[in-house]
């Protein structure tokens, strides 16, 4: 079965800039992208299929009709990939906004670029609702936040309820759950679209964001992320690396060119591309640069 490569939705910011362009080259000038929905089952923001026997197939509908191609029997495709260009800080915020049970809200994020002295408010320091609306009202929201200094290769999981925001500078992989809510709490300045009061019920306070541990699981694959809602590695493919089905789905995200080859046919991608192995591709290889790979949790 070949990989199933997908055309993104792009999506403007007023924090968007014009990197991806430059950086993966597949992108257009001229406008301030934000968000690059690489793979989403999401409402108008669906992605498709790009090619093959499958092209112009929404992602939804496609693990809708075709389960086979998946291995996972849950409700929907379990979740959105996003490449994000932060090209001035990010709105303050928290995902389950107004959610008093937080599944289903975790999300991964890796940094694929960052300018010297980039960060990312990762947490607060605030003990209390009172605390927190002086904050903003009294725009003051940065004395109280933890700030973590970012490199490339780092990667953050975000639970629900914490408070975050990503700085200038930045180019980001982005994986969480289609089910996500996200709620701003502070948009420097400009005008928040969400009642502050209404996101207090998982609104953790004093919680923040570590660096996720790094483990080795073979040589040239190392794991980021596990959780209940997806699996993240880190593929370093510039010597050949071998995968094999454990019966689901992967979706890898690569950050170089390569070539991906399945039995006897071998498929180019390009630096930005996000494709899929289906679940009934018994092995495949991968070679060229890095890569990242999510995979439900089911996969051990």
């Amino acid at each position: 079965m070949e990989p199933l490569f997908f055309v993104p939705f792009f999506e403007e910011k007023h924090w968007g800039g014009s990197n991806l362009a430059s950086y993966f080259g597949k992108y257009p000038e001229g406008i301030r992208i934000g968000e690059s929905w690489e793979v989403s089952p999401v409402q108008y923001r669906q992605t498709f299929v790009r090619s093959g026997e499958f092209a112009g197939n929404m992602v939804s509908e496609l693990f809708k009709r075709n389960r086979e191609l998946f291995g996972i029997d849950t409700p929907y495709f379990p979740f959105v990939i996003k490449i994000l260009d932060v090209d001035s800080q990010c709105p303050v915020m928290i995902h389950g906004g107004g959610m008093k049970n937080d599944a289903g809200q975790t999300e991964g994020l890796y940094v694929i670029r960052a300018e010297e002295g980039s960060h990312i408010i990762a947490g607060t320091k605030l003990d209390n609702s009172l605390e927190l609306f002086n904050a903003i009202a009294q725009e003051t929201i940065m004395d109280s936040a933890d700030v973590i200094e970012t490199k490339k290769g780092d990667c953050f999981v975000v639970p629900a309820g914490v408070l975050h925001s990503i700085g200038a500078g930045h180019i980001i992989y982005e994986i969480s759950s289609p089910l996500r809510e996200s709620s701003q709490i502070y948009d420097w300045g400009r005008y928040s679209e969400n009642n502050i009061e209404s996101v207090l019920d998982s609104f953790k306070f004093g919680k923040t964001i570590g660096k996720a541990e790094r483990k080795e699981l073979l040589p040239g694959v190392t794991r980021l992320i596990r959780s209940e809602l997806f699996s993240l590695d880190e593929i370093d493919a510039t010597v050949e690396v071998k995968g094999k089905s454990s019966g689901v789905f992967n979706v890898y995200t690569a950050l170089g060119r390569g070539v991906v080859t399945v039995e006897d046919s071998s498929y180019k991608y390009n630096s930005g591309d996000t494709f899929i192995i289906t679940a009934n591709t018994e092995e495949w290889t991968l070679t060229g640069g890095t890569l990242l790979k999510a995979y439900p949790p089911l996969q051990i």
